[in-house]
């Protein structure tokens, strides 16, 4: 399933490619693999209005994510 994951931003000012490398870390801590990660996150958003990704995870892993971002 298609799953939209909002996340705050971050205090600092960190680069476009350290956002996105934060959202592979988020569901890699979910899948247990980085590369399946990066595989599986399919949209970005770097800000400056929100920050969030889209992922094709199971409902199951869905729920694990949601604890995970922040």
């Amino acid at each position: 399933m298609h799953w939209l994951v909002v996340m705050e931003g971050p205090e600092d000012d960190p680069t476009r490619d350290e956002i996105i490398d934060t959202y592979i870390k988020t569901v890699a801590q979910v899948v247990k693999s980085e590369e399946k990660a990066r595989s599986w996150i399919y949209t970005v958003d770097t800000g400056p209005y929100y920050f969030a990704f889209g992922v094709n995870v199971s409902p199951k892993r869905a729920f694990k994510l949601a604890g995970k971002a922040s």
